[in-house]
């Protein structure tokens, strides 16, 4: 099919122990959808991204693997104080996980690993778009991806991807990607 899954205008639904490979679009679409657990899901594979969530928020995503997908692994736009713990997103053609205009998200435990332009990519159109936590993120090389939204002194440090983003005043010395 198109896509693996889409979920639109819904709310407060649980989906676990899915797989959604190999389809022609997303393997799993939200859009205007707030309050859902996706728990334990495989997306890879798909022509498109392995998780799209767009203008939704408050969702929760847990034990997901998004592998070699043709755009990015999960794509999040949009979309506000959803959670992301223990996510898999490697060998994707662009992004691992791509957070767009987007605010108040965790991350927490992810492994984000030789995607081809960035392992976590940003993109802040608002200043409050700045405001997502990251935390435990491994990237390309089995090195730390580091997230600053404040100003951040750094030096003699060697890690996958350093994103500042409304961190003006830091100072970055000896720094190794």
């Amino acid at each position: 099919g198109d896509y693996g899954i889409w979920l639109s205008s819904s709310s407060s639904n649980t989906l676990q122990e899915i797989t959604a490979n190999s389809n022609s679009w997303d393997g799993i679409h939200l859009y205007s959808s707030s309050s859902n657990t996706l728990q334990n899901i495989t997306a890879n594979s798909n022509s498109d991204d392995g998780i799209y969530i767009s203008s939704s928020s408050s969702n929760t995503l847990q034990n997901i693997t998004a592998n070699s997908n043709s755009n990015d692994g999960i794509h999040i736009s949009y979309s506000s104080s959803n959670t992301l713990q223990n996510i898999t997103a490697n060998s994707n053609f662009y992004a691992g996980i791509y957070i767009s205009s987007s605010s108040s998200n965790t991350l927490q435990n992810i492994t984000v690993k030789e995607n081809r332009d960035f392992d976590i990519k940003f993109h802040a159109s608002l200043p409050s778009h700045c405001n997502n936590l990251l935390q435990n993120v491994t990237g390309s090389g089995d090195r730390h991806i580091e997230y600053y939204n404040y100003s951040v002194n750094l030096e003699n440090k060697i890690i996958a991807e350093l994103i500042l983003c409304n961190a003006s005043n830091s100072n970055i010395t000896n720094i190794t990607i």
